[in-house]
């Protein structure tokens, strides 16, 4: 568990980081640039308008970070196939961000730039997740 939490804050930090140096990593660097701004965007859209169902959205976020809190602990577990594991979490996310958009269709513009940033996330976690869960044991 420990390792899961310690991942989960550096990852954080990795993901704003791109803030303060947007090219660090390439053209890698603004793809969480591009959803911080559409997660700013759709708040003050979402605050302006706001409706109790754009709370959808938290939900992907908060299964993102409990997914990796749970694939911490098993480093290097599936060192030749643990592919399936991100993609049922994949597929899982865009379920619930569809449904996130379609019941909130009326406010259009915050509901498409919070789905932006739950893609965006989800991906980035997704990515986290399939290095730690393909790494290969060191002997």
């Amino acid at each position: 568990m420990d390792d899961g939490l310690r991942l989960l804050i550096d990852l954080h930090l990795w993901f704003l980081a791109t803030l303060s140096k947007p090219y660090a990593m390439g053209a890698f660097s603004l793809i969480p640039v591009g959803g911080i701004a559409c997660l700013m965007i759709g708040t003050v859209f979402g605050l302006a308008r706001p409706r109790r169902s754009l709370l959808l959205f938290v939900l992907p976020v908060a299964i993102s970070q409990v997914f990796l809190l749970a694939v911490g602990p098993l480093n290097s577990a599936f060192p030749e196939g643990g592919y399936w594991i991100g993609l049922v979490f994949i597929a899982s996310q865009a379920a619930i961000i569809g449904t996130a958009v379609i019941r909130n269709r009326t406010v259009w513009i915050p509901a498409l730039c919070l789905s932006v940033f739950c893609l965006i996330y989800a991906y980035y976690i997704h990515f986290a997740a399939a290095t730690i869960l393909n790494r290969l044991p060191v002997s």
